[in-house]
């Protein structure tokens, strides 16, 4: 008998052992980063201070109407308010700003539509992980960049494209309007115009959320269920009913800046994985209900390794070049998460990618055994499985 719409069993992937794999990655894919000659060459250093040169342009911006504001309250002090009116009122200001809008998280995870960059990180991550892994083992290499270039060369000759996707009626209105624009604006620069605008739907949809949730959570009475409900509803499918009540419990005990705290979190790491798994995605004949499902059969693993890269992202300044770190860690993340693509086109790729969306239990035993796969010289390889 089918469990009840309320309830439901968490995914074989989520487990508390995964979330701590999935952190263990993200620190071990930043290490491999750093070990990754071929990311310490000039043509990267040149990259990373173009990328320190943005945060810092970015951290302008996105500061430019709180100092305005701060000047015109400061100005308004000298005759009209108190130095305490101020100062709540520049509070509630950059909480508005860093917490309700998220502004900080949105620019930087756009960055990747104006520029390939990223993407030449995530493959040559891969390629240092196969050189690594070729070194380990001759006899056996396996080859993950070479074979999902094949068959991302081939996704882009294919037609008709089998990944129909349906824009939302927003995104369709996005859509009408670029040609208009796209001669005299910045539209030219981006590299993935339709990948931004689906993104930046996507964002304001989860940041209107928010701030009807917290400003719901201000009314009496039901404003205490507020951000328990809404964060039930949202974890319950996908992680389970017992992880979501007892995420619901927490929520209870927290004041409500810390429940939307967790709440974005919550929504902002799922998309930032998502974001950096673009280059593999784009790779495969995958339609968005695959990918969900791909995504869900890991999610504990995602879920613990995005966590850690959304949080240092929200950082000042280092945030843009924490992205790039963790893109470069996304290409080892690929080698322990997923089978090395064949170098096959058509039904057999499509075939291939579809058995990807589904992990088999020796998966789940090898992913949740987060102290089995460390070695002294190389961290964070896997130990054999058996064919």
């Amino acid at each position: 008998m089918p469990s009840p719409v309320f309830f439901s069993h968490p995914p074989p992937g989520f487990s508390i052992l995964s979330i701590l794999r999935g952190i263990q990655l993200s620190l071990i894919g930043s290490y491999r980063a750093l070990l990754n000659p071929n990311l310490l060459n000039t043509k990267y250093y040149s990259k990373a201070l173009n990328i320190i040169k943005w945060s810092i342009i970015l951290h302008v911006i996105m500061n430019i109407p709180l100092i305005a504001a701060t000047i015109f309250l400061r100005f308004l002090e000298l005759f009209l308010l108190s130095h305490e009116t101020v100062a709540s009122v520049l509070d509630k200001l950059k909480f508005f700003q860093m917490h309700l809008l998220n502004i900080n998280p949105f620019l930087i995870m756009s960055f990747r539509f104006f520029t390939n960059d990223l993407d030449d990180v995530y493959f040559e991550s891969l390629r240092f992980a196969d050189r690594v892994y070729a070194q380990k083992h001759p006899d056996k290499p396996k080859t993950y960049a070479a074979n999902l270039e094949h068959c991302e060369k081939y996704m882009k000759t294919v037609a008709p494209d089998p990944r129909p996707q349906t824009p939302s009626y927003l995104l369709q209105q996005i859509n009408s309007l670029k040609p208009e624009f796209f001669d005299s604006t910045w539209l030219p620069k981006m590299t993935n115009f339709n990948g931004f605008a689906e993104f930046a739907v996507s964002y304001i949809y989860n940041t209107g959320l928010s701030i009807v949730f917290f400003f719901l959570a201000k009314t009496p009475y039901v404003g205490a269920l507020v951000f328990p409900v809404a964060t039930f509803k949202n974890l319950n499918r996908s992680i389970g009913t017992f992880y979501a009540l007892l995420i619901v419990f927490i929520t209870f005990l927290l004041p409500e800046t810390y429940s939307l705290f967790l709440l974005n979190t919550i929504f902002g790491s799922k998309q930032l994985m998502m974001l950096l798994l673009r280059p593999y995605f784009k790779c495969l004949p995958l339609n968005s209900q695959q990918r969900e499902l791909w995504y869900l059969s890991r999610i504990g693993c995602l879920y613990g390794f995005s966590l850690m890269f959304y949080l240092l992202l929200r950082l000042p300044i280092i945030g843009l070049l924490v992205y790039g770190v963790a893109e470069a860690a996304t290409g080892h993340l690929t080698t322990k998460i997923s089978d090395p693509p064949p170098k096959v086109t058509g039904p057999l790729l499509q075939q291939w990618a579809q058995e990807q969306c589904l992990w088999n239990k020796e998966y789940y035993d090898e992913i949740n055994d987060i102290m089995g796969d460390i070695e002294p010289t190389i961290p964070g390889t896997f130990k054999e499985r058996t064919e």
